[in-house]
Parts: structure tokens; sequence; C-alpha cells
């Protein structure tokens, strides 16, 4: 079993440019503030402040990795 079996990779645009009621940016928001990175705050803390605002002005996007057993967010891949 692959990686591309245990986990979902989607952009934050996707979310950004929804009118979906289970995407969008309140969504998106929602996911974020449950998301914890103890390992590396600086993760969090990038994904909780910076991603959406960098993403909108083009600075930098910022892929969710969902986990596909549970569909929590189990990570990041911000590219700047």
């Amino acid at each position: 079993m692959g990686a591309e079996d245990k986990f979902l990779v989607t952009n934050i645009r996707r979310y950004l440019g929804s009118d979906n009621p289970k995407l969008g940016e309140d969504r998106l928001i929602q996911e974020i503030s449950e998301f914890s990175c103890p390992r590396n705050p600086d993760v969090e803390l990038f994904l909780k402040k910076n991603a959406i605002e960098f993403t909108k002005k083009n600075q930098s996007v910022t892929y969710l990795v969902f986990s596909l057993s549970s569909m929590n967010l189990v990570g990041i891949l911000p590219l700047l």
C-alpha cells in the first residue's frame, strides 16, 4: 500500500475558490484551527497565521495532507 492509498493531498486554493459548502474559506479556517503540530510549532504557526494570505497574494501555496482513514488534517506542504 503506497502513500497515495493512505493520504489525500489538496491545494488550499481548492477551498478558497469554491462555492461548495463543504469547502470555502470558512471550512478551510475550521480545518486549520483543528491542526496541531507540537513537533514543529513553526509549521502550525505558518498554517494558522500566514498560509491563507500568502496564497491569496500568490506568495506561496500550501497543500493540506489528510489521512484517508480518519480524514483528519495530518500535515502540510508549503511551497514558498
